[in-house]
């Protein structure tokens, strides 16, 4: 054993335990040998059904091994002669316990969950309620940190299934790791603004395609039918989308540039016309007031 080896609690209770029940066995078996599931109930402190589970995963990994044995020994007397040995191979009796070395190691217990938690699994609705969240943030021109959507969140939908900031952060960077993997970059596109979705193009074409063929309304010409503009969508088709998609785009910068760059100076210098009219007016007012005093005082 090496120097140091620390055991964890519960299997040093479960050696205790035989240690204690061989020790009281030195004069003699407390337990008849025969009964083979009471002894092991007694030494283990397990029940006889978890005695039972564990000889079906032992016989199932040692006859994986066996198989395994099995097969290599086929391929080295395919890939080189046999040997024969004089003496005589040593043999186990099914009844006889195996050597320690023919052990087969046991499986690692899986990996248990969340306490009583289970995973949040997001709606189409959730993910479009973030999604919206998001852009609003934007639009006002603030950063969207955690904090700030999952606050816009819970104002706007009080029954969100998520409900702490690492949870809404998690959500977010799975779905991008996990694109990564494939080599998939995500391009969030602004909430209801389906003309730049490519997709809108493509399905606003194939319903227009079905809808001028079908003559006989059956499903399974709606299919047929799905199928043949499916395979028409070529590169050309394809590119044509793009660049119907990049007009759009086009325009709402240019006009971004233009409420950045003109409207928005203009609103702020007629801001400061009107605050400068509200001053005077109040102090015009002020002005007449004090001359009223003035008047009054005089008579």
């Amino acid at each position: 054993m090496p120097k140091g080896k620390e055991f964890p609690k519960d299997l040093k209770e479960m050696m205790f335990r035989v240690i204690l029940f061989v020790e009281n066995e030195k004069n003699g078996p407390i337990i008849p040998l025969y009964n083979v599931n009471e002894r092991l109930r007694a030494m283990f402190g397990i029940s006889d059904r978890s005695i039972s589970n564990l000889r079906k995963e032992m016989n199932e990994l040692q006859r994986q091994e066996d198989e395994r044995e099995s097969q290599r020994s086929r391929r080295r007397s395919t890939t080189s002669s046999p040997i024969v040995q004089s003496h005589r191979k040593l043999t186990w009796s099914s009844s006889l316990p195996r050597p320690s070395a023919n052990v087969p190691e046991p499986l690692s217990p899986k990996k248990a969950g969340h306490s009583g938690r289970k995973s949040i699994q997001l709606s189409e609705y959730a993910e479009d309620m973030i999604r919206l969240q998001f852009h609003t943030i934007l639009s006002k021109r603030e950063y969207p940190t955690t904090t700030k959507l999952l606050a816009c969140i819970k104002s706007n939908c009080p029954g969100f299934p998520i409900v702490s900031k690492t949870t809404l952060w998690r959500h977010m960077k799975n779905v991008d790791e996990a694109a990564q993997r494939f080599n998939v970059e995500i391009l969030r596109l602004p909430v209801r603004h389906s003309v730049l979705n490519l997709i809108e193009l493509a399905w606003a074409g194939l319903k227009n395609y079905i809808r001028d063929n079908n003559t006989n309304f059956r499903l399974v010409d709606v299919h047929n039918l799905t199928m043949e503009y499916l395979a028409a969508v070529d590169g050309p088709l394809s590119t044509s989308y793009f660049q119907h998609i990049k007009t759009y785009e086009d325009s709402f910068k240019a006009a971004d540039k233009y409420v950045q760059e003109v409207v928005d100076p203009t609103l702020d210098e007629n801001d400061d016309e009107i605050f400068d009219n509200d001053s005077n007016e109040d102090g015009s007012v002020i002005d007449s007031d004090d001359l009223d005093d003035d008047y009054s005082s005089d008579t």
